[in-house]
């Protein structure tokens, strides 16, 4: 999703990806002037992980910033739980980052929107109930395609469709 993003907003940047090792995860790299110039044009400077004062006068300038965070560094897990009454779901819609005033933001931007988000001292913040995270999806919505197919899930035979076609 991200690097298909970055292809479409600027298609003459060479985009590199890198595979990170014992993890689930792939690392996008760009390199380029435009790209550099762009952020700096929009407030963002490098090294200095800041939320533009400009996004802080919307509440949907903030909306659209917190889905642009969550559909890059966010994710929606899964746990099973053997109950007497069969196997129930649990479901977590988590964001992580080590830098806290975006933690902050993102927290109070959650907040503001009556959701209960969960921050932990692990440098993650969640959403762990189905109503939250369907709530999520309603008002603030997912750009990445992975993201808003694991939201749809809300029960075990949905999860076990999903798990056996991936």
């Amino acid at each position: 999703y991200v690097i298909n993003l970055i292809k479409y907003l600027f298609p003459s940047i060479k985009v590199k990806i890198v595979k990170k090792r014992n993890e689930k995860a792939l690392e996008v790299r760009i390199n380029s002037r435009v790209i550099s110039d762009f952020l700096l044009d929009m407030g963002i400077i490098p090294n200095n992980k800041k939320i533009p004062d400009w996004i802080l006068t919307s509440s949907d300038y903030k909306n659209y910033c917190v889905r642009g965070l969550f559909d890059t560094e966010g994710s929606i897990s899964f746990k099973k739980y053997v109950r007497k009454k069969g196997i129930s779901l649990y479901k977590q819609l988590n964001f992580r980052n080590t830098n806290k005033r975006l933690m902050l933001f993102v927290r109070n931007t959650l907040k503001d929107m009556e959701l209960k988000p969960t921050m932990t001292l692990k440098k993650s913040l969640y959403l762990s109930t189905h109503d939250s995270i369907n709530s999520f999806k309603k008002n603030v919505g997912f750009g990445n395609p992975k993201l808003n197919e694991r939201a749809s899930i809300c029960n075990i035979e949905d999860y076990l469709l999903w798990k056996n076609k991936s």
